[in-house]
């Protein structure tokens, strides 16, 4: 699948012109990542910008010798990673399965943007869904019971048991893979 299509079967997601569509081809193009490839290390720079076509990209981090994954990003949903002022990334990125995303350099997505009042919206409604994704993702689970949590997940994503290893869904609640057991058995 090219980028027009990838764009044109999701038009009701995007919300653009076809215009607008063939000006997006200039500058994204797809790339395939097998399962388990780290693809973004933290503390590396990162100039790029990326949606999630097929697959499944876990963002996550090491503290106190453990992995805690931040988030998880699905089909259709955009990667922009956290970085410092010097562009360096506070986050590593890592297939789940393997996957094709969209990608695009930062520099040439907002040279597009100044250039069309349309795709300057269609950009500021991408940060949104990150930082609305990322804000579903940390500050509105933060108070939650980590059951509460797991059911969501599974409302949002009901493959995600499918999808995403027991260890890794465990790593995202910040939990033991034992307690995570305990909560799948009192959901049953």
């Amino acid at each position: 699948m090219n980028i027009p299509d990838f764009f044109f079967n999701n038009k009701n997601i995007f919300n653009l012109s076809d215009e607008a569509i063939y000006q997006l081809k200039t500058i994204f193009h797809p790339i395939d990542i097998k399962k388990g490839e780290t693809f973004l290390n933290e503390g590396e720079p990162n100039y790029n910008i990326y949606i999630m076509h097929k697959g499944i990209v876990k963002t996550w981090f090491w503290r106190n010798d453990r992995e805690r994954i931040l988030n998880f990003i699905f089909e259709n949903e955009p990667l922009i990673l956290p970085t410092t002022k010097y562009n360096r990334l506070k986050v590593s990125a890592t297939t789940v399965e393997d996957s094709i995303l969209y990608v695009t350099n930062k520099s040439e997505l907002k040279d597009l943007m100044k250039k069309s009042q349309e795709l300057s919206y269609w950009g500021f409604q991408l940060i949104d869904k990150f930082i609305t994704l990322l804000a579903e993702d940390t500050l509105d689970y933060y108070w939650m019971p980590k059951q509460d949590i797991y059911k969501l997940l599974l409302e949002k994503h009901p493959d995600v048991l499918q999808r995403i290893p027991l260890k890794d869904i465990a790593a995202y609640l910040n939990i033991t893979p034992s307690s995570l057991s305990r909560i799948r058995a009192n959901i049953k």
